[in-house]
């Protein structure tokens, strides 16, 4: 699953990097300006995590949260602002504007990975169902559980087949009348993120040319449950150092 690292210093968008990347959340994307990471939205599947600083040249963390507000296939994206310590009227702002949390700069490693720990923990509900929650919904057991997984997993893997040895119109049409079932399968998996990528997709004006990025997308959401299944845990940043 991806991140947004959002910050025009290099230096302190290195450190936002580091610091996600010790929650084994996937990719991260780092982007200079909240005008690139916006423009990014356009064509790549949404984010499950945003760290983003306030004051950047463009649009600022506070412009750039409003927006992914007034969208509602962005509007419960996790979002985490970075700031200063003085700037409590602009953090106050943000969560009303339905900040998950901020983080403080210039911040120290572990005072930062606690924070975020926290954060990550309150906002994980928006990003997989507790696979034991799935398991006593669907009342069936962890075995048959990853079946679907990888029966799931499969339609994905067809689908990225069709687009890499058939590219072209009539195989995006194919696959993007196969969406809706694939959301459906998201829902019923507790893949809400994964849910969240097709929705996205579906009110893109141009889903054909996004298919594969957004799929892939999908499938790293299922695959990171799936691997908590088998690893016998869920919220993985527990295991972060």
């Amino acid at each position: 699953m991806n991140t947004f690292a959002i910050d025009d210093d290099p230096v302190s968008r290195l450190a936002l990097v580091d610091l996600l990347r010790r929650f084994e959340l996937g990719t991260c994307a780092e982007f200079e300006s909240g005008d690139a990471a916006w423009v990014h939205l356009g064509t790549h599947p949404p984010p499950m995590l945003i760290l983003c600083d306030v004051r950047m040249p463009g649009m600022s963390g506070i412009d750039f949260l409003k927006k992914l507000r007034d969208r509602p296939d962005f509007a419960r994206i996790p979002f985490v602002l970075v700031t200063s310590a003085s700037e409590r009227d602009t953090v106050q702002e943000a969560v009303r504007l339905g900040a998950s949390g901020y983080v403080v700069k210039p911040f120290s490693v572990e005072e930062a990975k606690s924070r975020l720990e926290g954060i990550i923990q309150a906002t994980w509900a928006e990003i997989a169902e507790d696979p034991a929650a799935t398991l006593r919904r669907l009342s069936i057991p962890a075995p048959k559980l990853n079946v679907y997984y990888s029966a799931f997993r499969r339609q994905i893997d067809e689908a990225l087949t069709m687009l890499r040895e058939a590219p072209g119109s009539p195989t995006e049409s194919v696959i993007i009348g196969k969406l809706d079932a694939l959301q459906t399968g998201c829902l019923t998996l507790g893949l809400w993120h994964g849910a969240r990528i097709l929705d996205s997709l579906q009110k893109h004006p141009r889903p054909g040319g996004c298919l594969k990025d957004f799929l892939v997308g999908v499938g790293e959401v299922l695959d990171h449950q799936r691997n908590c299944v088998r690893d016998g845990t869920w919220l993985r940043q527990e295991r972060a150092t």
